[in-house]
């Protein structure tokens, strides 16, 4: 995994805003730009279980998952994160990111465990729209929950 990393924290806080789970390099590229810009901290993963990996390492915020990718595809990867998530009392957003604009592929996502949806060519616009959304939910959770 690669990116803008925060510092590692031993107190369960988070490490990452966003991890992104991408196999493309020109599509990473589009994402580090577009989170750089936010000034948001992330990582990149380049395929599912490299996902897996940084999700129980880094504690993100949010995972943008890529559904078709080598090793473990996204769907797939989204499954086992929510059983880690079950486990261990944690709860991620999962944006699904697919090239497939067809029908049934954000049902297959949201069977998946995914919460929401983004198709590619990625729109910045689109994407920071949902960025902010589930981080904003994500943290009026956290102070309800205090």
């Amino acid at each position: 995994a690669r990116g803008r990393l925060a510092v590692a924290a031993e107190d369960g806080t988070y490490k990452v805003d966003v991890l992104v789970a991408e196999d493309n390099e020109v599509n990473q590229l589009v994402f580090s730009q577009i989170l750089d810009e936010q000034g948001l901290r992330y990582a990149i993963a380049s395929n599912g279980q490299e996902a897996l990996d940084a999700f129980a390492r880094l504690n993100p915020r949010l995972i943008l998952m890529d559904v078709s990718m080598p090793v473990m595809n996204g769907l797939e990867a989204t499954r086992a994160i929510r059983e880690m998530r079950e486990e261990q009392g944690r709860d991620v957003p999962v944006i699904g990111v697919t090239a497939h604009a067809l029908k049934g592929d954000r049902e297959r996502c949201m069977e998946a465990g995914m919460d929401d949806y983004l198709s590619k060519p990625i729109s910045p616009r689109t994407l920071l729209e949902k960025i902010e959304r589930w981080l904003d939910v994500r943290e009026q959770e956290r102070s309800i929950c205090r």
